[in-house]
């Protein structure tokens, strides 16, 4: 969230469109992958979907 700026609801949001993975580890444990936060960052650099939140 803070590499992204933004808040939790977004972050899920974006998870539930795909735009981020989420891994679980159990219950109440979850993570958002590297590979996808990178990702994200380099086509938001081409677009506005950072400027959302």
């Amino acid at each position: 969230m803070e590499k992204l700026q933004v808040c939790r609801a977004t972050v899920y949001r974006m998870v539930k469109r795909g735009e981020l993975e989420m891994v679980h580890f159990g219950p109440k444990a979850s993570r958002i992958t590297a590979e996808s936060v990178h990702r994200l960052i380099s086509v938001g650099s081409n677009s506005n979907l950072l400027a959302r939140k």
